[in-house]
């Protein structure tokens, strides 16, 4: 009707349209909103139910968290008790837990690997002569490849002190043995005296790395109630293998020959690799680690520079005396003038002297132990003083022995004193330094016991030759004595025996 009547104006006409057009869109707009709105809803329904699900289960997890850690917890205060129970129903205080125990876990592996290298270095010990013969070395250059472990051993004392802070003693255990195994294996293949003196170089840097790793190792694994007691059985197992050595060198020499034994040798101290490598842990980390931030060079001056207020301490000092004395005995008088004696004094023949030094490994290995409950229990210095006056007073008294039997006493006399100085320098040295200090103390250590080889080794046939053969044993023995006599008078206890109550 609208568009059908002429005398509505256009205007007017169209008026209606437009509202029943908006009257539709207006429509359409509530019902969109109202979709939207249900749709919000609904997701906002399922998003807090979703959240709730969620609180729920994460609140049960956390609640079966919280019960099994109680029943841990539980567990773990039933066994302290089982374990530190003293007998009378009531646990023990944790200040009374038995700090004596050694860790036989890590101690074991550490002395199956001492053992294997005392067999090794006694196997070859009878046959270097045979092969300086074999090779027709002169005297000078026999002395050159005598010297030349002792030498690289002395050089690689602050590099492998640095090595073992940095990296730990572990790289040190496998490292070191692998070294000496391919020295070892060399030597058997070499043609001439050069060649030889590079072989034993090589063997010292590897027994100097093995020799670090081990006393730093044995060092973390204990404290001052049972340090001599952990590092005893390396000693005791080292004297062992020098007991088994020799003969095997005899026997090898016989059906083998002058080389092979080295060879042999060498894949014996393959299997200390691989026994280090096995069953020995890394140790550093139970102390606070020396941090590392510059050049080997630069750390290693900087460790030098620990040495100086090291050496202003007065026990230090004492420690270091005892221990370049001890060796200069041992390597001038035991190792180089006593078998002489033996062989022109008393007629001994080599099974003779072999077995001399068998008696010296036995009476280590049994008094070894009796040592190192010495001196954790009573003090270091009970142990190292009375040690080192045996030792000073049979090396003086050696040439002057009237027959066979003063001479076996005085050996018997010479090994108990080497028994209980044993490792017992070196848990003196552990037990007056620090975390950050011991290791260069240690090195320190190393260091003057090769200085005393050397001086010993090279000033032995030289007073011999120039004044008498009883002057080197006078003086080696008199140095001993003065040392102990020093450690007695001015050293401080490291570990003093602390006084029981009555109750």
């Amino acid at each position: 009707r609208v568009f059908s009547d002429s005398s509505i104006l256009p205007c007017q006409r169209f008026g209606p349209v437009f509202s029943i057009v908006k009257v539709k869109i207006g429509y359409s707009s509530d019902v969109k909103m109202g979709v939207i709105r249900r749709h919000r809803a609904t997701f906002l329904r399922e998003s807090l139910n979703n959240y709730r699900d969620t609180y729920h289960s994460k609140l049960n997890t956390m609640h079966e968290y919280q019960i099994r850690y109680k029943q841990q917890l539980q567990h773990m205060k039933a066994k302290a008790d089982q374990t530190f129970r003293d007998g009378t129903g009531k646990p023990k205080k944790p200040d009374e837990v038995d700090e004596t125990k050694v860790n036989w876990k890590k101690v074991i592996p550490i002395s199956l690997s001492g053992f294997l290298m005392g067999v090794s270095g006694s196997i070859i010990l009878p046959i270097m002569p045979l092969l300086f013969q074999e090779l027709s070395l002169p005297a000078s250059q026999v002395g050159l490849v005598v010297g030349a472990a002792g030498l690289t051993r002395l050089v690689s004392n602050l590099p492998m002190g640095w090595a073992a802070e940095k990296y730990g003693r572990r790289p040190l255990l496998i490292i070191g043995p692998a070294f000496t195994a391919v020295g070892i294996g060399l030597s058997g293949m070499i043609s001439n005296g050069s060649q030889l003196i590079g072989c034993r170089s090589l063997t010292g840097i590897g027994s100097c790395a093995e020799n670090t790793g081990s006393q730093l190792y044995l060092a973390d694994i204990s404290n001052s109630k049972n340090r001599a007691r952990t590092m005893a059985p390396t000693v005791m197992a080292a004297s062992a293998g020098n007991v088994v050595g020799p003969a095997i060198g005899s026997l090898s020499v016989m059906y083998l020959g002058t080389h092979a034994p080295f060879v042999m040798v060498g894949g014996l101290v393959g299997c200390v690799v691989l026994n280090n490598f096995l069953f020995i842990p890394e140790t550093k980390a139970v102390h606070a680690p020396q941090q590392s931030k510059g050049s080997m060079l630069k750390d290693i001056k900087n460790a030098v520079k620990q040495w100086k207020p090291l050496l202003k301490l007065r026990d230090i000092r004492a420690v270091l005396y005892l221990q370049a004395s001890y060796w200069i005995a041992t390597s001038s008088c035991i190792y180089t003038l006593l078998p002489i004696v033996c062989a022109e004094e008393f007629s001994f023949t080599p099974t003779g002297i072999s077995g001399m030094y068998i008696a010296i490994s036995l009476i280590s290995i049994i008094g070894t132990k009796f040592s190192a409950a010495l001196s954790d229990n009573y003090g270091r210095k009970r142990a190292l003083v009375p040690g080192s006056l045996l030792i000073g007073l049979s090396t003086v008294l050696f040439p002057f022995a009237p027959d066979i039997y003063s001479l076996c006493a005085l050996i018997g006399t010479w090994g108990t004193g080497a028994a209980l100085y044993g490792a017992n320098s070196t848990a003196y040295i552990s037990d007056i330094t620090t975390s950050s200090t011991k290791s260069q103390a240690l090195v320190m250590v190393r260091s003057a016991g090769d200085l005393g080889m050397m001086a010993g080794a090279a000033g032995a046939g030289i007073l011999a030759n120039m004044f008498a053969m009883q002057i080197p044993f006078l003086i080696s023995g008199g140095l001993t004595v003065i040392a102990g006599c020093n450690m007695a008078f001015r050293a401080n206890e490291a570990n003093p025996p602390k006084k029981q109550s009555k109750k």
